[in-house]
């Protein structure tokens, strides 16, 4: 092992005997373990001097629970306790072969009797990487809270949030410039980008915003009851350029040159976020590419290099999975963005119901569940990017292109 994380609860009876173990293994591979000595954390990692000499100062509680962890990397090794960050010791990790028995407890071998823990443990885990801080905080207990939930469209529901029922959707009401317009007082809307002079030609037929899908974008396909009905709206991006070069046609992860697209901005409190969200369109194969940018200001190819990828580029009409009869391929499947098993609306069963590609850490298509990015926010503020994304399966001068239709977004601050 190159990475890994040992964590647990514990509570002592007393102070612990030196180098007390919470997991421990060794002979015939070298120790390797989370330890007490007395009330302080310490570890072994190879069983190197350098880690099992190091006393960072973090303490677990006397006589009640405390949540601990260390994350080992190749140039580093961090403590955690109740979730908070505490000492790291910065010296070099060799990779461990980790084969031999682990013991709970107790250094576990008969010569090392003395080094057994006396008090409860719970919940002890180990894993083959470094968590990251929000994934300590996780196993500490910390739920993330629901910052800001919004839902995409011209429909004016009163929905609940699936994840947090007792808080609606704020809708994002797509009825006209005003209504969509990033507002400081509010805090969320849309961003002015091209009005007349875009380096792309006159935007004023779309307003304020350049390439703006100002269409109603109610599609009716889904039952008038709710979820279903939240995706039958949405806000996505028009563009008019038709043509994507021959080096990007059939690239899955790169949209086409400069591609046009609108900003959705949300003032939030700095730290680290993660996003659930759904994006797509219900009855036409659209090509969406959707990134969070921690703060940022100007048109997408300002974009700086704090941003994540949502979605990498969802083509719709790569998916004949859709259900809505008689429709074309692509119809009704919508990329899905989530973490932890927060996943947005998942619709009733009902057919015709919306379908779910799930989006991995990257942006790409995963069959091992949705799996948010991380987000370091330290300006203040989140642009989501919504840009047309490449259309692979169509010829050059038949793309559809517009995309970037976002109908669910959730904002969860998980430090």
């Amino acid at each position: 092992l190159s990475e890994a994380t040992m964590a647990g609860w514990i509570k002592p009876n007393g102070p612990q005997p030196d180098w007390s173990s919470i997991i421990m293994t060794r002979d015939p591979g070298p120790a390797t373990g989370l330890n007490v000595l007395g009330y302080q954390l310490a570890y072994h990692w190879n069983d190197d001097s350098g880690s099992w000499s190091y006393r960072g100062g973090d303490m677990i509680a006397e006589d009640d629970w405390t949540f601990c962890a260390v994350t080992i990397e190749p140039d580093k090794a961090t403590f955690y306790v109740n979730g908070d960050t505490g000492a790291v010791n910065e010296v070099t990790h060799e990779p461990v072969l980790w084969n031999s028995n682990v013991y709970l407890g107790g250094d576990g071998t008969a010569g090392w009797v003395s080094r057994r823990m006396n008090g409860a443990l719970d919940e002890v885990v180990m894993y083959d990487r470094a968590l990251s801080v929000g994934e300590i905080r996780y196993l500490a207990g910390f739920r993330p809270p629901l910052v800001a939930a919004f839902a995409f469209g011209s429909r004016a529901l009163v929905s609940p949030t699936y994840n947090v029922p007792t808080v609606n959707y704020t809708m994002v009401l797509h009825d006209s410039v005003e209504s969509v317009q990033y507002d400081p007082d509010r805090g969320y809307g849309y961003e002015v980008l091209y009005p007349t002079d875009s380096p792309y030609g006159d935007r004023s037929g779309y307003g304020v915003f350049g390439p703006f899908d100002d269409s109603p974008n109610g599609r009716n396909e889904f039952p008038d009851e709710l979820p279903e009905e939240l995706y039958d709206s949405f806000i996505g991006a028009k563009s008019f350029l038709d043509e994507c070069s021959e080096a990007v046609m059939g690239d899955k992860v790169t949209p086409c040159p400069v591609p046009e697209g609108i900003i959705f901005r949300v003032d939030v409190p700095n730290g680290l976020y993660r996003f659930v969200g759904a994006f797509g369109e219900a009855d036409n194969g659209h090509a969406h590419r959707i990134l969070a940018e921690d703060g940022g200001s100007g048109p997408p190819e300002n974009i700086g290099t704090n941003y994540v990828v949502l979605v990498s580029n969802h083509d719709q009409s790569q998916y004949d999975i859709g259900e809505i009869a008689g429709d074309e391929p692509g119809d009704a499947v919508f990329a899905r963005v989530g973490f932890d098993g927060k996943i947005p609306p998942p619709g009733d069963g009902v057919v015709p119901s919306p379908v779910f590609v799930d989006m991995d850490e990257n942006g790409m298509p995963t069959d091992a569940g949705a799996n948010s990015p991380i987000l370091e926010v330290t300006q203040g503020y989140i642009r989501i990017h919504q840009l047309q994304g490449n259309s692979n399966d169509n010829p050059n001068n038949s793309r559809d292109a517009n995309g970037g239709d976002i109908v669910i977004l959730e904002l969860w601050k998980i430090d």
